[in-house]
């Protein structure tokens, strides 16, 4: 339980870090969708694996933005 609230945490500090880099503060709508799904997905206790997957994918859909 505590590793999974760390982790948590850790998922959550990288997304928000990567939304204030955005260069004009707004967040796509189809990105806070992607990011309400793996919230969801994360809920029902994915893999960490595929959670860890899911971050790095988004954060390639941002920095290509």
């Amino acid at each position: 339980m505590g590793k999974n609230w760390k982790i948590r945490a850790f998922l959550k500090r990288s997304f928000e870090g990567s939304f204030e880099r955005s260069l004009d503060g707004s967040l796509d709508g189809s990105l806070e969708r992607k990011f309400g799904m793996f919230v969801k997905a994360w809920e029902q206790n994915i893999t960490v694996g595929a959670a860890i997957n899911s971050v790095f994918s988004t954060q390639h859909y941002l920095l290509s933005v």
